[in-house]
């Protein structure tokens, strides 16, 4: 079906997505996002299907055993930490 195919094609991508970062980098830094409050609250209904599209607890699941997997480093940031104002 057509659902079974976008599923498919989700996962594969979030396989090969979650396998580069953890090939090309030894530490791995992700944001700690509250994805169930964006996913309710954050403004217009594309944002938040979008959000849930992406499967973001999925990959950060897959980078987590990965990176254990091949001895990566796998750092998750707070939220509220200022990154972008760090540079």
């Amino acid at each position: 079906t057509l659902h079974a195919k976008i599923g498919d094609l989700r996962r594969n991508h979030q396989h090969q997505l979650t396998a580069a970062a953890v090939t090309h980098a030894v530490v791995i830094a992700i944001e700690d996002l509250a994805v169930k409050a964006m996913s309710r609250s954050m403004g217009r209904r594309s944002f938040r299907r979008s959000v849930g599209d992406a499967g973001l607890g999925e990959i950060r699941r897959q980078l987590a055993y990965k990176a254990q997997w091949r001895g990566r480093v796998l750092v998750a940031v707070n939220r509220f930490y200022p990154s972008s104002k760090t540079c």
